[in-house]
């Protein structure tokens, strides 16, 4: 007899789950078991509670966007202006999974010096940072500049000559959590 077999029943199910614990935006969502063929990726699937769209992968920066801005049966006006203030105070890289780095995605061969090491400063404040990625942000939607220039080497190379220290998002990153995060500030000073 193994081990597990051992174990009472009551013990099985109340065994610690790993990893981090759920942001709070999962309360509003049904986890859907993702039975994908890629082992690699065993995140949770999720399902909203009052509309009832659904995603492969429940990444809290999507769910939080469609709370707050896009369910067509709006949840608790309580909940969306919660969800509200969260897109217009939080930094993305601050509530995100993991699944929106900030980090540029031009890779440097080995060896090359970085356009970084010529200049002043390689590292800028948190502070500056967000109002660079605000103004970014501001500059594609409102000139309707196609996001994929964000991950262009040229465009690359010349944020980087105006401010070294700056991290310029993911195109998927801009498109999705920055921008709602704009509409989030919008709706909320509207409000």
């Amino acid at each position: 007899m193994s081990d597990i077999e051992e174990i009472p029943a009551i013990h099985k199910d109340k065994r610690r789950k790993l990893g981090r614990p759920r942001k709070s935006i999962w309360a509003h969502f049904i986890e859907i078991n993702n039975f994908n063929s890629n082992k690699r990726d065993n995140h949770p699937g999720a399902k909203c509670i009052y509309c009832g769209q659904q995603w492969a992968r429940g990444k809290s920066s999507d769910m939080i966007a469609h709370i707050a801005l896009s369910c067509p049966k709006p949840p608790p006006p309580d909940v969306r202006a919660k969800f509200q203030s969260v897109l217009q105070n939080k930094y993305a890289s601050d509530d995100d999974d993991n699944d929106n780095d900030n980090d540029n995605n031009f890779q440097y061969k080995k060896g090359q010096p970085k356009i970084t090491d010529k200049f002043e400063k390689s590292k800028i404040s948190d502070e500056k940072q967000r109002r660079c990625t605000q103004a970014l942000t501001k500059f594609f939607v409102c000139c309707g500049v196609p996001f994929w220039i964000v991950e262009n080497p040229f465009f690359i190379h010349f944020i980087k000559n105006l401010c070294p220290g700056f991290q310029l998002p993911k195109r998927t990153t801009l498109s999705t959590t920055l921008v709602n995060m704009e509409c989030g500030y919008v709706i909320s000073n509207i409000n």
